[in-house]
């Protein structure tokens, strides 16, 4: 398991860093899993003979893995250390789902599939150059990192490494966005939205249509945002 999370991240490190073809803003993080009972002991040593030093919430992020023993492995978090069963770690990753972005291929147009590989049927192709395109998630599947994006309606899957950041070219997007969130302030009371299992604050964003960053100032939230199950969370 250390292995295979160390090898994702640091492919993810590679895609997002050394590559200009893959300009995506993309992060990998090690994640407590969702899980029975909600908290995760961290431990002095690798078993459960050894003492519990502290516990750890579901959904909790922003860990290192330090060293492994068996299926128990060593991780630091802010100042703590201790040990951890494998199990009950997995990688996530992060989309800015705010961000626009755009088809970088070379010449021929990039094909939005059905599904996340060439063997999908094809639903539509996006010519070189098209924007307006928003990525939901990624799957990789064998060595080729897919996307699945948003545009003009439709939802289909496409190759990551022909997609980059866009560049804005006028304000225009912009000043309607704003003019959109003024209305909404002033003509709506507050909503509030209850976590449930498996929710973080990004795909609250797909979820609800608020950016992250706005969720967790609403909520006076800081990093790593932990979720608590049944939490209520203002949503404007």
């Amino acid at each position: 398991m250390y292995t295979l999370i160390k090898a994702s991240l640091f492919t993810m490190i590679f895609f997002v860093v050394t590559s200009s073809s893959y300009a995506l803003d993309i992060k990998i993080e090690l994640m407590v899993k969702e899980f029975s009972g909600g908290t995760l002991n961290v431990r002095n040593g690798p078993g459960t003979k050894y003492k519990v030093l502290r516990t750890i919430r579901s959904g909790t992020r922003g860990m290192e893995i330090l060293k492994q023993t068996g299926e128990w492995v060593k991780i630091s978090w802010g100042k703590h250390k201790g040990w951890v069963n494998e199990k009950y770690l997995e990688n996530v990753y992060n989309i800015d789902g705010a961000a626009e972005y755009a088809v970088n291929t070379a010449k021929s147009p990039l094909n939005m599939r059905y599904g996340p590989s060439q063997k999908h049927r094809k639903l539509r192709a996006l010519p070189r150059g098209t924007r307006g395109i928003s990525i939901m998630a990624l799957e990789k599947v064998g060595k080729t990192w897919w996307a699945r994006i948003s545009y003009k309606g439709k939802i289909g899957w496409v190759n990551a490494k022909y997609l980059k950041v866009a560049k804005a070219k006028t304000v225009a997007k912009p000043k309607r966005t704003k003019a959109k969130k003024a209305t909404v302030r002033k003509n709506t009371k507050s909503k509030y939205y209850v976590v449930k299992r498996g929710d973080t604050l990004y795909n609250l964003m797909r979820k609800t249509g608020v950016k992250w960053k706005t969720l967790a100032s609403l909520n006076h939230l800081k990093a790593p945002y932990d979720l608590r199950l049944g939490q209520k969370l203002k949503i404007r």
